[in-house]
């Protein structure tokens, strides 16, 4: 180890929230060409700051590793701040590594944009080129020059250091300018302001005449009022309204505003109408009770149609149940012919089968066999019935003689990410390493606690794995330790007693003791409370350091008795995997079935395949928008997923 890369570890270790450190930390390794332990120093990091800058060296040192990580940092950085020129020449630098120039130019343009003091030599040799050669101005662009007015420059963007450079800003950035002032152009005016004709002055009048609002008295008013019908219902007589002779009151009265005087008028009965709003209200009236008649008498039709149905359906069932034949009983018949007493043929019996209930009857529903024998004898035996007691596959099931039979139960199923499968026991080992990103945890979670609350009546459990592993029950965890291992935590806890592994790598773990001093916890009988615990614990679980696809299936094949199902979710390849020695260890124990997931990524697609054709299970890919897609058919057609990962 380098001296320089010995004085930033210890830096490191002295200020473990100081990223300029450790971007430098990992920029030395990764020149010195130690990849694994530069990811080592990024995977010991479980929280991203909250300081934009320190965010923006974090996403080049992610990047550093891998592009697709440092995009996701510092895309997360430009939504909440898109003006951070930092960050734009950060994902300039990412896009000019993977070849996409075209948004390189756009982010570094951006960088320029925001803060003329930023600088890149690579970017600039690649982006920054001048113009090859640049034309004389003629003489009469000299004089349109001299002749045009001076217009102010725009001040809110810097100006570009050469005619040729042109300002891409990114999709949703600010702020926008045109390409005339990117190019360094003055805007030419429409009109030119000196051909405009100057307009007359404005003449005013100062002697007009104003007309004052005339008012009219009441009694004037009142005089001028002629007679008004209003036509009311149509089965109503008309109403006629006196304008002229009103209530001499009805002006001095209060009134809302939305009551209109209409005149005085009597109905039929003789009572006084003194406004249009009472004779709207007694309308109402009327064709309210209308309505309420109506609509009583078509709740008595509703009510006498569904009799009249449900009585038409009863009548059915009973003529279809009584004109069904019963069945006749099963008997034993026996003959014999007088002729032939002294030639006594041996009896040939037929050995009754047991018929499997069907799945729609319910448990302990009687079965009956049928036994029929035919014998020759010289006695006439009476006819009996001899009922056999049975029962359903999923009950005790009864017969006489050699027929006796004992069912058993049937198991379930479940379905974790559109991988589905019949069982008894049911193992999921998931992905909880540092690479899963918050998102892909939630994914994971809700997957998870939509599976378990399906299930009933079966035995399950939850494995989570990085390097090391253990089971999401309570009492099981990672042991803190002192300082921050290379390859991750080795030392684990349980109800049982610790346990550890040896780490050679990020990628290579095994136990440090025996298989047989393992603590393999006990089944957990799926229920409503059992299922809350455990997806509770596994919503707060913390992520750790590792990928090991080994380890993590050699201790789910321990659980004792072996799982029939092994649900094995990972978002990464094992880079020392051996696909070989675990389905041998699976021909071991109980050979069950191994379900694989990759979680959002074709990395590793063959050895996911290899594993799950190797067990007779499936194997599925989870893309960007968490839907299921079969990876076998995948890897024969991967144009038919394109943009979908």
């Amino acid at each position: 180890m380098s001296a320089i890369i010995e004085t930033l570890t210890a830096t490191l270790q002295a200020a473990p929230d100081s990223w300029q450190c450790r971007l430098a930390l990992v920029e030395a390794l990764i020149a010195e060409d130690r990849i694994d332990e530069a990811s080592a120093v990024l995977e010991q990091v479980t929280i991203l700051p909250e300081e934009i800058d320190s965010r923006v060296m974090a996403g080049r040192a992610y990047g550093l590793i891998n592009p697709a990580s440092g995009f996701e940092v510092i895309d997360a950085i430009l939504a909440e701040d898109p003006a951070n020129a930092a960050a734009h020449l950060e994902r300039a630098k990412l896009c000019y590594r993977i070849g996409d120039h075209e948004q390189g130019k756009r982010h570094y343009f951006s960088a320029l944009t925001f803060n003329g003091q930023l600088s890149d030599p690579e970017l600039a040799a690649a982006y920054d080129s001048p113009a090859e050669t640049e034309e004389e101005p003629t003489e009469a662009a000299h004089e349109a020059e001299e002749t045009a007015p001076a217009l102010p420059q725009p001040a809110s963007h810097p100006q570009p250091r050469s005619r040729e450079e042109v300002y891409y800003p990114a999709p949703g950035e600010y702020p926008v300018i045109t390409l005339r002032e990117a190019l360094g152009l003055q805007p030419a005016p429409l009109v030119d302001p000196a051909s405009l004709p100057a307009l007359p002055g404005l003449q005013y009048e100062e002697n007009v005449t104003r007309y004052e609002p005339i008012h009219t008295p009441d009694a004037d008013y009142r005089e001028e009022l002629v007679n008004v019908s209003l036509q009311p219902q149509p089965d109503s007589e008309l109403v006629t309204y006196n304008y002229q002779a009103p209530d001499e009151t009805i002006f001095h009265a209060p009134r809302n505003e939305d009551e209109i005087f209409v005149g005085a008028s009597t109905t039929e009965d003789g009572h006084l109408i003194a406004n249009l709003q009472e004779a709207i209200r007694r309308h109402r009236e009327e064709n309210e009770s209308t309505l309420t008649v109506a609509d009583r008498r078509n709740k008595i039709y509703s009510v006498l149609a569904g009799l009249a149905a449900t009585a038409i359906i009863c009548l059915l069932m009973l003529i279809i149940v009584t004109a069904s034949p019963r069945p006749s009983p099963p008997q034993i018949v026996a003959s014999a012919p007088e002729e032939k007493a002294d030639e006594i043929e041996t009896q040939v019996m037929t050995k009754p089968q047991n018929v499997p209930t069907p799945a729609a009857l319910t448990a302990g529903a009687m079965a009956m066999d049928v036994m029929t024998t035919t014998a020759v004898s010289d006695v006439t035996m009476q006819t009996f019935d001899s009922p056999g007691v049975g029962m359903g596959d999923s009950t005790l099931g009864m017969g006489f003689g050699s027929s006796m039979t004992f069912g058993t139960g049937g198991g379930s199923s479940a379905m974790f990410f559109g991988s589905k499968s019949s069982g008894q026991r049911f193992l999921f080992v998931l992905d909880a390493s540092i690479s899963m990103q918050p998102h892909q945890v939630k994914l994971r979670d809700d997957e998870l606690e939509k599976t378990l609350k399906t299930l009933r009546g079966v035995d399950y459990h939850v494995m989570l794995f990085a390097g090391g592993a253990y089971f999401a029950d309570k009492g099981w965890g990672v042991k803190p330790v002192k300082g921050k291992p290379p390859f991750g935590p080795t030392d684990f806890f349980s109800p049982d007693g610790e346990y550890s592994f040896k780490a050679k790598s990020l990628f290579d773990h095994s136990l440090a003791k025996a298989d047989s001093t393992f603590p393999a916890p006990k089944w957990i009988k799926a229920t409503s409370s059992a299922t809350r615990k455990s997806i509770k614990f596994v919503k707060d679980s913390k992520r750790f350091s590792g990928t090991d696809w080994d380890n993590a299936l050699e201790l789910a094949h321990l659980m004792k008795p072996s799982p029939d199902v092994i649900f094995f979710m990972s978002d990464g390849q094992d880079r020392d995997l051996n696909v070989s020695s675990i389905l041998s260890n699976s021909k071991r124990h109980g050979r069950p079935k191994i379900n694989c997931i990759a979680m959002q990524t074709a990395e590793g697609k063959e050895s996911f395949a290899e594993l799950a054709k190797g067990s007779k299970g499936t194997f599925t890919i989870v893309d960007k928008d968490g839907e299921a897609i079969d990876g076998f058919d995948y890897i024969k057609n991967p144009k038919k997923y394109k943009g979908r990962l």
